[in-house]
């Protein structure tokens, strides 16, 4: 998720939250006077993708960047924050980091319209084989045809390897 939005000031962040680095929500509202917010529940909700987002002053921001900014981290143009372990609600800092899109692509989960259920690896009813492919800044490289499904699941898994991909890439 790319927001181009300038984000709170530091100072603005926190004055409204309460920062708990040992937890993925990490934001609490400090309870403003004449306020019905209870600080004990985190900060904001989890969207239709599965991100935390958090309005500020009719505005809303995704947490994870929140979180770069609260730990002082600079989000140059053009790149992306990545959580680490694909639970996009884990936003403690250990757990994000900043990435090129082609980074945060290597490491995301399967599509929901796989049909193999090996991530890169499809079957070509004109050829009746099974084929492996990865794609890896920006470029689309065969990586063969199979006569077996697990043949080409396993060609794809050594190329991820090969490419840097992160061990839970394609999975969950």
């Amino acid at each position: 998720m790319i927001e181009s939005k300038k984000l709170p000031k530091l100072s603005e962040l926190r004055k409204l939250f309460r920062y708990d680095p040992k937890t993925g929500y990490l934001f609490y509202w400090k309870r403003p006077k004449g306020s019905n917010v209870d600080p004990s529940y985190p900060a904001g909700y989890v969207n239709k993708k599965g991100y935390r987002r958090i309005q500020i002053n009719r505005e809303k921001y995704s947490a994870h960047r929140l979180v770069m900014k609260f730990n002082g981290i600079i989000i140059p143009e053009g790149l992306q924050v990545d959580h680490i372990n694909g639970n996009r609600d884990d936003n403690r800092i250990e757990n994000i980091r900043i990435v090129t899109g082609s980074e945060n692509k290597k490491n995301s989960k399967k599509y929901n319209n796989n049909s193999s259920g090996y991530t890169g690896v499809a079957y070509h009813k004109k050829a009746q084989k099974w084929v492996a492919y990865i794609k890896s800044e920006g470029k689309l490289i065969h990586l063969g045809s199979f006569e077996n499904k697990n043949d080409a699941a396993q060609v794809r898994k050594n190329a991820e390897l090969e490419f840097g991909f992160s061990k839970r890439h394609g999975c969950c």
